[in-house]
């Protein structure tokens, strides 16, 4: 191809890569499609749902994979012994990684997730 063209992939690329999020991080839910990874029960739409990670054994190799879990479970899911995300700054990396939610809403969902251990 020519080399304009890989020029503006490697400049979408970059772009996606910038947007990407990282966990944990608060967000809405989009739809009322998702379940709390937790308790099991809907995350109804456009309400706060955490992103928080777990690991996942895949062909001999743990990663860490998103779950989305209801502020309320949170606190349950980080003591959870395949939970990959520290309850150590916590509340610091939700504050910075939640992009795109008022700073309000941030610390009303760290309200609803209540003092975390550790």
């Amino acid at each position: 191809p020519p080399i304009e063209k890989l020029r503006l992939l490697a400049e979408k690329a970059e772009k996606v890569k910038a947007e990407r999020k990282t966990s944990p991080h608060a967000e809405k839910a989009p739809t009322g499609r998702s379940k709390c990874k937790h308790c099991g029960d809907p995350i109804e739409k456009d309400t706060y749902r955490v992103v928080l990670l777990r690991g996942v054994e895949f062909a001999g190799q743990v990663r860490s994979g998103p779950i989305n879990v209801h502020p309320g479970c949170v606190v349950r899911e980080l003591m959870a012994e395949d939970c990959t995300s520290e309850p150590e700054g916590f509340e610091d990396a939700l504050k910075a990684n939640s992009t795109g939610v008022p700073p309000e809403d941030v610390e009303r969902v760290l309200e609803e997730i209540g003092p975390i251990p550790g």
